[in-house]
């Protein structure tokens, strides 16, 4: 199973962005965004809405929330 590291370092390759640019559109350090794909630390509310609108994500893709249609088939 994927997790938050493994997703947003997914979608950050998929919009060719590299961890310093990413860093300087959301407003953090190339560090804090390493630090979130090792799953070290985790974004604030503010960075991870920043983080979705930037790579064109929804909040439950990056966390890892299945849709209710996958729940209910399991």
């Amino acid at each position: 199973m994927e997790g938050f590291g493994d997703r947003l370092k997914q979608a950050r390759k998929a919009k060719e962005l590299t961890q310093k640019e990413l860093g300087e559109k959301v407003g953090i350090t190339k560090n804090q965004v390493c630090q979130y794909e090792s799953e070290k630390s985790y974004p604030s509310y503010d960075a991870l809405i920043k983080l979705c609108t930037i790579l064109d994500t929804s909040a439950d893709w990056l966390l890892g929330i299945p849709d209710k249609k996958d729940i209910l088939q399991t």
